[in-house]
This record gives C-alpha cells, sequence and structure tokens, in this order.
C-alpha cells in the first residue's frame, strides 16, 4: 500500500529542484511544465507509506531544444569578388543548452553539403555556389539525444552578362552580350539619355541580342546614350553598363568662294543634332605643300585661307567632332591597401572638365569631375584586396565623349600587428597572420579603458586604425567571485573591426560558486556607429542610394532618415546584414541630410552625412 509518491526534479546543470506529490490511489504519472530547453534534468521518485519510505528510483532525460530563427541569404560583401557566389546562413542560439548543430544546404542540381558545428557557432557562409540558384538550409539543434529542425530558403545573387556592347548606327541600335553563369529568369533592357528614359523593357533569358529603331526611339546624331543590362533571378539582380553614340551628321551645303587669286573662303551649314566642334582640312591636290587644318568652335559657319597658289586644285574637307576621348587610362595602388591612382592622357582638343566615376561591380561608389588640366585623381578608403573600375568622361560644352575604362585592385593586407595598451603604457603586441584575423587578451582589468591600434601591413606599406574599449565593472552579491574579464579583436576580412567580450561590444563575466559555474552576465555597451556613410544620386535626378561600411560589434538593425532644413522628409528600418538603402520621390538639386543610427535594445548610435539629388 502507497500512500503518497514523491517525484522530484532537479536541473543537472543549475542545481534547480522542483517537486510535486501525488496521492497513491492516483494514475502514476506526473508532469512538469516551464522547463528550459535542451536541458538534462534527473527525475526521482520516492514511495511513501505512512512514516516509511521506499529507496527512490531515477531517471535522467533531456528536454528538446527550442525553434531556432533561421536565415540564409548573401552577404553584405557579394560585391566584392572573393565573395560572389556564397551564401550567409546564420541562426538564433536555442533557449536553454544544445550539444551540436547539424547544418544542411540543399539545391535542385547540386550535391548536397552538410556540416556538425559546436554550440557557441551561430553562422556559417557557403562559397563555391552557383550564381542566381535557389538554396534550402536546415538547420537541426541536438541537446541529450533529441532533435528540432529549421528550415529556411535563400538564392545567391547572379551574374552580370559579359561582353555587353551597344553599337548605333543611322537605322539601328544593337545591343549585344553573352549570357551568365548560373540560373536566371530574364532580362531588364533600360536605355537612357542622361536622366531621360527612352526604353525599359523585360526580355526573355534566351536572348543575346536586342535591336531597335533608331527612328522609333528618336535619337538625335552626336548624342551619347546609356544602356543598362540587368540579370534577374528571384528578388536580386546584378547589372552590366555601356554606353554609345550616334555619329554626328556632317555639314550642310558647303560651298567654296573665291575671295582673290590666292585666297579660298568655305561655308555651310550648321548640321542637325549635337556636335562640338569642326576641323576644316585644307589640301593641295599637287601635294606641293602640306595640308592645312584648322578646329574651329561648333558655333562657326565659315573658315578662309589665305596666301595659296594662284590657278591650283584645293580640297577642302569639313568634319564634324565630338569631344575626344581621354587615352592611356591606367589606375594602380602603389602598394597601397586602401587608396587607387587613377591616371590618363588629356584629351586632344578645349575641354571644360573630366567626369570621373568609381565603380565597384555595378554600383558607382564616387562621381565626380576634375578641371580640364588634371590628368590623374586618387581615391581613398577603399577596400583592401578589392577589383574596381575607373571611368573617365571628357565634358565640353555640355557634350560628353565616349567613355574611356580602366580596372585596378587595392593591395592585400599581408599579416596585421595589434598592439594593446593602457594609457601610455603597452601591455601586449601580437603579430596575427591574415589567415587567422583574431586574437585574445584576457587578465585585464574590470572597467579600464583600453586602446587599440591594428596596424594592416602590405609589402612595405602600413595602414593603421585605432580605437577605444573599456571593460565593463559589475556589482554582485557576496557569494560571487569575479574570476575574469577578457578582450577579443577580430580582424574580419581585411577591413572590418569589432570588438567582443566575446560577442561584439558585450561584456562576459564568469561567476563562481564552490567551485561550479552557475551563471553568465552579459552587458551590451552603447553600439558603435557605421562606418563612412555616403549618400549618391546615381545620376538620376530625383535618387539617393545610401551605403556604408557596418558598424563594430553587436547590434539589432540600422535606422536611416533623410532631411532636409531639420525637416524629416523619410526613414527606413534596414536588416542588421545590409548595409544600403535607396529613397527616391526627391526634389532635384537639393542637398539633404542622411542619419544612419544603429540600435542595440534601447541604445542608439548615430552618424551622419550629405548628398545632393
Amino acid at each position: 500500500h502507497v500512500d503518497w509518491y514523491d517525484v522530484t526534479l532537479e536541473d543537472t546543470c543549475s542545481g534547480l529542484v522542483r517537486s510535486t506529490r501525488i496521492m497513491g490511489s492516483a494514475a502514476p504519472q506526473s508532469g512538469f511544465s516551464s522547463l528550459v530547453p535542451g536541458t538534462m534534468y534527473n527525475i526521482s521518485v520516492l514511495a511513501r507509506s505512512g512514516n516509511k519510505t521506499a529507496a527512490p528510483v531515477h531517471a535522467i532525460t533531456v528536454t528538446a531544444s527550442s525553434l531556432l530563427l533561421v536565415f540564409l541569404q548573401p552577404p553584405q560583401l557579394w560585391m566584392a569578388s572573393k565573395w560572389r557566389h556564397t551564401l550567409q546562413a546564420s541562426w538564433t542560439s536555442p533557449e536553454g543548452g544544445v550539444d551540436f548543430f547539424t547544418v544542411t544546404l540543399r539545391a535542385s542540381g547540386s550535391t548536397p553539403q552538410q556540416q556538425t558545428l559546436p554550440p557557441n557557432v551561430t553562422q556559417l557562409v557557403f562559397m563555391g555556389l552557383t550564381p542566381g540558384r535557389l538554396y534550402q538550409l536546415s538547420v537541426n539543434s541536438s541537446a541529450g539525444g533529441l532533435s528540432s529542425e529549421n528550415r529556411a530558403e535563400g538564392r545567391t545573387v547572379p551574374d552580370q552578362v559579359s561582353t555587353l556592347s551597344m553599337s548605333i548606327d543611322n537605322s539601328k541600335l544593337q545591343l549585344s552580350w553573352s549570357p551568365p553563369r548560373g540560373d536566371w529568369e530574364n532580362y531588364s533592357i533600360l536605355l537612357t539619355d542622361g536622366p531621360a528614359v527612352l526604353m525599359n523593357r523585360t526580355i526573355s533569358k534566351q536572348s543575346r541580342q536586342l535591336l531597335v529603331s533608331v527612328q522609333s526611339l528618336g535619337l538625335v546624331p552626336g548624342r551619347l546614350y546609356s544602356a543598362e543590362l540587368t540579370v534577374n533571378s528571384g528578388g536580386l539582380s546584378n547589372t552590366a553598363h555601356c554606353s554609345s553614340r550616334l555619329a554626328p551628321r556632317s555639314v550642310q551645303q558647303l560651298v567654296i568662294r573665291h575671295a582673290d587669286e590666292t585666297s579660298l573662303s568655305v561655308q555651310w551649314r550648321q548640321p542637325v543634332g549635337r556636335w562640338d566642334s569642326f576641323m576644316v582640312l585644307l589640301t593641295d591636290e599637287d601635294l606641293a605643300t602640306p595640308d592645312t587644318q584648322r578646329i574651329l568652335s561648333g558655333g562657326s559657319r565659315e573658315c578662309s585661307f589665305k596666301g595659296l597658289t594662284s590657278g591650283r586644285r584645293y580640297t577642302v574637307t569639313v568634319t564634324t567632332n565630338t569631344p575626344a576621348p581621354v587615352s592611356q587610362l591606367q589606375v594602380s595602388n602603389h602598394g597601397s591597401t586602401d587608396s587607387l591612382q587613377a591616371h590618363w592622357e588629356l584629351a586632344s582638343g578645349d575641354q571644360d572638365s573630366y567626369q570621373v566615376l568609381l565603380v565597384h561591380d555595378s554600383s558607382i561608389i564616387k562621381n565626380g569631375s576634375v578641371v580640364a588640366n588634371i590628368s590623374s585623381i586618387i581615391f581613398q578608403n577603399l577596400r583592401p584586396g578589392a577589383q574596381y573600375k575607373v571611368v573617365v568622361t571628357t565634358v565640353r560644352a555640355g557634350l560628353t565623349s565616349r567613355q574611356t575604362v580602366a580596372e585596378g585592385r587595392t593591395g592585400e593586407v599581408d599579416s596585421y600587428l595589434v598592439t594593446l595598451r593602457d594609457r601610455d603604457r603597452t601591455l601586449h603586441t601580437l603579430a596575427v597572420s591574415k589567415f587567422n584575423p583574431g586574437c585574445v587578451f584576457n587578465s585585464l582589468i574590470s572597467g579600464r579603458l583600453y586602446n587599440i591600434s591594428i596596424t594592416s601591413c602590405s609589402g612595405r606599406y602600413e595602414n593603421h586604425t585605432f580605437i577605444q574599449e573599456r571593460t565593463r565593472e559589475h556589482l554582485f552579491s557576496e557569494s560571487v567571485v569575479v574570476l575574469g574579464v577578457c578582450v577579443r579583436v577580430l580582424i574580419l576580412f581585411g577591413f572590418w573591426l569589432s570588438l567582443f567580450l566575446p560577442d561584439p561590444l558585450s561584456t562576459i563575466v564568469f561567476a563562481d560558486i564552490h567551485l561550479h559555474v552557475v551563471a553568465l552576465f552579459f552587458n551590451p555597451l552603447e553600439p558603435s556607429k557605421v562606418q563612412n556613410p555616403t549618400a549618391t544620386h546615381g545620376a538620376r535626378d530625383d535618387y539617393l542610394k545610401v551605403y556604408w561600411r557596418h558598424a563594430a560589434g553587436d547590434f539589432d538593425l540600422y535606422q536611416v532618415f533623410i532631411k532636409h532644413n531639420n525637416t524629416f522628409q523619410q526613414n527606413k528600418t534596414v536588416q542588421k546584414m545590409q548595409s544600403e538603402c535607396v529613397f527616391t520621390g526627391l526634389v532635384p538639386g537639393r542637398l539633404y541630410t542622411v542619419l544612419v543610427n544603429t540600435w542595440s535594445g534601447s541604445y542608439e548610435a548615430s552618424a551622419s552625412t550629405h548628398g545632393r539629388t
């Protein structure tokens, strides 16, 4: 006969005990709720009859891991050539314990990839994937023999088309290209005349060229036209650019008049369309004298030649010109990991200025101009080891030449030198390989401000980054002993810098009671600001694209505001994995102030920049 059953549940990690009593006449079962997922529990059942007890019966069980939030998307650095064709998998740490994660990536037509990861890893980058392909991710968390699985989908960024070119003659415009690698759905083609859109069309993926009538587009002789061809795959795209000019028309009603026996005068009517200047060439058909060449302004209508030989036959040729392009464009890094210099030979003839674009894949990073007597420019604050394209265009009286394009790459980082200082006293100096970009400093003083310098080394060149960070002070009850605080410096991809303890911008303190670790305390610091916020109009009149380098450390999201005269116009919330957004419907030519706020819980940090549509 049993009067009562005492059922006890003990958390084997924390020692927390819960118990309940079941009448002997009741059904032999019991339950406990609100337990910690993924945690091992010791269950004991003790039978009582009067004042007598039987030996307890024990069993051990583990609660299942909690559900995860799983994400699969291209990494923010996908435009850098080494990070193309990648997907970044990330997931939240489940509540309670977990023994390991099993991460599997699958796609139709591809071999599955699977990795088993320790419980402190919550992200993984898959490289060498097929461009534009849809992948399925499953993350299985296992604890004590039990597991739970969550899934997500993500698509790699499609490739650009290659060998994109545009040619225009008097009857047709022809756009030709070679298809990209991987998967895609269709193409989008945008043809523009400056800010004006002439054609916006979607065509099938089987197309390799597009022919359009010059008359249907209303193209003007002598004008430069631009084309964008975008490869679409799901909600992702990749754009290539090219430009071409419809040749200027020749002058009309060319007439030669004889002023006297040794002079000639040539007159003409100006052509239809756009042009910059006229070149007039006088040729002696008997080859007795050298040719005479003159460059005249675009408004000229006649030209005279004197001191000629009486009775000799001459030929006069009038050529309509557009601005000449620059030549010998070269881009070099001169050993620098974060800058490039472009140098060119000046275009022939009179020029007003040169427009210079710095392009990283399909995005215009910088858009500026230099005066006509300048033949070089330096771009700074670039990414180490990244490929850039420089585009130089001659500008004269509102007309532009054809583009001259060259590519260059910033220098690769060879190694890092990390120094930790307490005021003026150097505590540690570590040489760090670029293949293992991280180092740990421990046994520091809680609450003290430390100076950290990171030197990126590339051959004989160096680039220095300086930051300050403070370890946090903590107050505990007398029964808790603080064992230590550590600061870790992480250099990611050679140009990201984060501080984490051991998570980004957090402090971690290990508390110990009777030699048994019972808790981990995390205190988030104020988030850091984004780096190098930039707003560019992208050659569109009502548009600003805002982009930045990620804030260092841990944070939740970005919030981007755009304002004019201290009046907020628009705002957007941006996920932490992204580093750009677009504002449209703005006033052309207006200067706007852009704020990029980093949020971590209730803390925020703000960085600002200006941009003009």
